[in-house]
């Protein structure tokens, strides 16, 4: 009778609807646990730029990034999101190719990108080809449509920028305990 349970629990154990169930619920953890953070703070002119001071938020990218795969006999929960690793780990970006980092001034300038070019070269010279003038002002470069446009700042020009480690992935103790949960409620009902 033992011997029957416990192959039943193994057989539960082993049962790929429940991979995926586990692998769900820590997708969805893992989601909560960037909302809540707690997180160090953005830098000031992150919070500026953002126009919200909450850390790993912005475009909702990394958030929709976070999924899982059944690997055989466990489950994995990761991102493919570009900026993941230096977001996760931290660190200094600093220039490949020029002087400066050239940093989007906000959700405007991302629309330039979207529109005129994806990198901030391709922006100001696509934006230059449709009429706008461009210049650099100290920190930052400028754009106007013509002669008479309203004077935006495009990017804001940085020699590095250095990201504070945040570890999304890692989850709290009380988030490990509703994947615990989440299991057993699966293995017994």
């Amino acid at each position: 009778m033992i011997v029957q349970t416990l192959d039943a629990l193994g057989r539960r154990l082993a049962d790929p609807g429940l991979l995926s169930t586990l692998g769900s619920a820590a997708v969805a953890q893992v989601q909560k646990n960037i909302e809540a953070g707690p997180w160090t703070p953005n830098a000031p002119l992150t919070q500026d730029v953002k126009r919200n001071g909450k850390p790993l938020r912005d475009s909702g990218a990394l958030l929709a990034s976070i999924a899982f795969r059944v690997d055989g006999d466990h489950v994995v929960i990761g991102t493919n999101h570009p900026a993941a690793e230096i977001l996760r780990n931290g660190g200094t970006i600093t220039p490949k190719r020029s002087r400066f980092l050239a940093i989007p001034a906000g959700r405007e300038t991302r629309a330039f990108m979207r529109q005129y070019g994806l990198t901030p070269r391709a922006c100001i010279e696509g934006m230059k080809a449709s009429g706008y003038s461009v210049w650099v002002a100290k920190s930052v470069i400028m754009a106007r449509k013509g002669k008479t446009g309203k004077p935006r700042v495009l990017f804001i020009l940085r020699r590095s920028v250095t990201i504070p480690a945040r570890h999304f992935l890692r989850l709290p103790e009380e988030r490990v305990r509703i994947l615990e949960r989440v299991v057993a409620r699966r293995i017994f009902g």
